[in-house]
């Protein structure tokens, strides 16, 4: 929290988003025991997803995870070969209790800014990089983001944070998500600026 540096493999996350990260897979575990392995459910094939640990059988019924706090079943199966597979359960899919409160937390909420009575200094008062603001505004535009939507100027945190609540892109095209690394680096300001838009060009 000193340093507000998150660490391997949270590094897209702040310190504060990290640690929750971690009390969400710690409820998980506690659960349901520790994941055999990780899957990325962009991707909806269920078949023979990870290598198999030693001594499973067919019908067991093996852990995985798939975000923090997130888990699923996968149920080893034998393959028309012989050989051992397993096949993803989507219907077992859970979170922990701590990674469904921090979700409707911020579903509820929304994005802000919410500033606390008192705050000093005020947190949404920063300004920001014009240049990046001003390569991440254009973006949007040609991406089909409003002027209304994006503001008059991008001058503080506040004003970066309004508007990426405002555009709602998670509605919009894959794309976006490489928009908002970039404009959540703009806000942290984190030393991952310049390699978020590097990104969001080379896409």
């Amino acid at each position: 929290m000193r340093t507000a540096v998150a660490i391997e493999p949270w590094t897209d996350l702040t310190a504060l988003e990290m640690l929750a990260a971690w009390i969400a897979d710690d409820a998980a575990d506690h659960l349901w025991g520790a994941p055999v392995a990780q899957v990325d459910l962009n991707s909806w094939q269920a078949e023979d997803r990870f290598a198999l640990p030693p001594g499973v059988k067919p019908g067991q019924r093996l852990v995985v995870h798939f975000d923090a706090g997130g888990r699923l079943d996968a149920v080893v199966t034998r393959r028309a070969d012989g050989d051992l597979g397993s096949n993803l359960d989507f219907h077992s899919l859970r979170y922990s209790r701590p990674a469904e409160a921090q979700w409707s937390w911020g579903v509820a909420a929304g994005l802000g800014p919410h500033r606390l009575p008192g705050e000093d200094p005020d947190p949404y008062a920063r300004e920001v990089a014009a240049s990046a603001a001003g390569i991440l505004r254009a973006w949007a535009v040609r991406h089909g983001a409003t002027r209304e939507q994006l503001g008059e100027q991008w001058r503080t945190v506040g004003d970066v944070v309004a508007a990426i609540e405002r555009v709602d892109w998670m509605w919009r095209s894959g794309e976006w998500f490489g928009w908002w690394r970039g404009a959540s680096a703009l806000v942290d300001d984190s030393a991952y600026l310049t390699y978020r838009l590097e990104e969001l060009a080379a896409g």
